[in-house]
């Protein structure tokens, strides 16, 4: 997915700044700010990520929430995910923001920087949104990044711009992986949803929709993807459909591969295994149905029993052989 100038700019005007119509708060009177960045990737999906920033000022430094968002990419194979972690920093608010005073940034300043997504192609991008406290009035001031202040080996990042990055970088180094660190394809470990409790208060607010403002450009809220995370989605299962010509006594079910959930696989397996005098299993002869449902498949059997003598001259003659049936069904198929 590839963004023309025109849809990146008219993206970016609706991006709008709020002024402080009185004499807003210093610097030093800041003591939390919130960042809300979209990250849009021309590869995917998803193609936006999206992750939100809370640093409130505490005794001897600043506490520091990041909060990850993923949308899903479908309900089997990736479900959407949310992951928040929190860390205290002797870095204060007023460090943090590095000698520049949001409330004074210049809106003059801003509307110069936004109109450069103008020149040249865009494929790639973020937004970040800031939002703090200037005395009575809340600011949200709004940053667009583009693909070559990343990449460019002279990116020419206007002052404001190439402040947001250090800010953001300065963040994620406290916080950890960010969104530049997600691998372009989900690896077997991130399929599962990660369910939070939604004690932090951070985690209530971004339930209640109070974040969903940060990100007023795109088409999916933020409390919609946590809402989605916390969903329960059907499970995968695997049935014993039968076991010829003797039933087991004891039986474990194969494990659902990860490897077959993320190609979006079911089907019927088979096996035919060998039997020893006292009905365990000797050996596993074969195994016929998709690849990826073998090993599961024969380290279940392992553990199998049947009848320690067999009930007729026919299974004698077969070498005790047994033929045993699965079916491997995805449930969460779209």
């Amino acid at each position: 997915m590839k963004l023309g100038t025109g849809i990146v700019a008219a993206l970016l005007l609706t991006t709008g700044y709020h002024i402080a119509s009185h004499k807003p708060a210093t610097s030093q009177s800041i003591t939390e700010f919130v960042i809300g960045e979209v990250t849009h990737w021309d590869f995917g999906p998803p193609f936006n990520y999206y992750e939100i920033f809370v640093v409130k000022q505490r005794p001897g430094g600043s506490l520091v929430e990041r909060i990850l968002l993923t949308p899903a990419m479908d309900k089997c194979r990736a479900p959407a995910k949310v992951e928040y972690t929190a860390h205290s920093t002797t870095t204060t608010v007023k460090e943090f923001l590095d000698g520049l005073d949001p409330c004074q940034v210049s809106e003059k300043t801003l509307a110069k920087e936004r109109r450069r997504s103008k020149k040249g192609l865009v494929f790639s991008y973020a937004v970040g949104t800031m939002k703090v406290e200037c005395g009575n009035t809340t600011r949200v001031i709004r940053t667009n990044i583009l693909d070559r202040d990343w990449f460019a080996t002279k990116p020419d990042t206007p002052k404001g711009t190439e402040w947001t990055l250090r800010l953001i970088e300065k963040l994620n180094a406290i916080s950890g992986p960010g969104v530049s660190d997600k691998p372009m394809i989900a690896t077997v470990e991130e399929t599962s949803a990660t369910h939070l409790s939604g004690s932090h208060e951070s985690l209530k607010e971004l339930e209640e929709g109070k974040f969903d403002n940060l990100f007023g450009g795109t088409d999916e809220s933020v409390s919609r993807i946590y809402s989605d995370s916390e969903a329960k989605h059907p499970e995968p299962t695997v049935e014993f459909l039968n076991s010829e010509p003797l039933q087991p006594t004891e039986h474990e079910l194969p494990s659902y591969p990860k490897l077959a959930w993320l190609v979006s696989k079911d089907g019927e397996t088979s096996a035919v295994v060998e039997l020893d005098t006292s009905g365990n299993v000797a050996a596993v002869i074969s195994v016929q149905g998709f690849p990826f449902f073998e090993q599961s498949v024969r380290d279940a059997l392992k553990s199998w029993k049947f009848p320690p003598n067999p009930p007729n001259a026919e299974v004698v003659a077969a070498a005790r052989q047994v033929t045993v049936r699965f079916r491997f069904s995805l449930n969460c198929k779209e």
